[in-house]
């Protein structure tokens, strides 16, 4: 298995994460901001099997996916300084769902829209904000985001972003600190340290989802981690 996952991440989560696969480390590039300019889900959006990239993301990465035959197509924008030119590939796919701003989303992205219901937000940063569990039950630290599910009757439970690590700004977010692959989701960091652990446990639980938490500090947002089966 590959994954691509944030180097800056905490040292424990690092050494557990290895355990899981082959790791595509993202170091920190020049085209954005410190706090994102290492994060995943700025730079990819995983559609199922397949990956968008913007242009300018790490060619390195690029190459090791396409060899190793993982199906990779490239965006049209790259990833630039600053909102919205951070925000082109920050969208959420399920099998029956596109959930992003819409008029934000790369063109790229809206070629795998035809055969799903595309639910708009405001929020540029979807992907940040939200993973989703099944194709019906969502985490989210958006409040917006989390409207725009419980309008569609689908399972959502907010998590308070503010307990979220994100270094260099205030905050991070619920969906930047997991990933999700064979009905697991991949944590860095422990609910225990957030108010709300209890709660969220029982929600992803009742999903029949497994967590997996990488270390055992505070939930630390590394712009999601990708996970691609072999």
């Amino acid at each position: 298995m590959l994954i691509i996952a944030d180097v800056r991440m905490p040292k424990a989560a690092k050494n557990r994460l290895e355990t899981l696969g082959e790791i595509l480390w993202m170091e920190t590039q020049p085209s954005t901001y410190f706090a994102i300019a290492a994060h995943p889900d700025i730079f990819y959006c995983q559609i199922g099997a397949t990956i968008v990239a913007a242009p300018n993301a790490p060619r390195r990465i690029t190459e090791k996916l396409i060899d190793n035959n993982i199906s990779l197509i490239t965006g049209c924008h790259e990833i630039g300084s600053q909102h919205p030119e951070t925000t082109f590939y920050n969208a959420v796919f399920t099998k029956s769902l596109f959930i992003h701003n819409t008029k934000l989303s790369d063109d790229a992205l809206h070629s795998f829209t035809a055969s799903r219901e595309i639910v708009f937000t405001s929020q540029g940063y979807t992907r940040c904000n939200l993973i989703p569990l099944t194709e019906t039950s969502f985490l989210t630290s958006d409040r917006n985001i989390e409207k725009a599910l419980l309008k569609r009757n689908m399972e959502t439970l907010f998590v308070e972003p503010k307990e979220i690590l994100l270094p260099g700004v205030n905050h991070g977010f619920i969906g930047g600190c997991c990933g999700i692959f064979d009905k697991k989701l991949i944590v860095i960091g422990s609910f225990d340290r957030h108010s709300q652990g209890k709660m969220i446990r029982y929600f992803i639980e009742n999903q029949e989802i497994e967590i997996i938490e990488l270390y055992e500090g505070a939930l630390w947002d590394g712009g999601g981690i990708l996970f691609f089966l072999e």
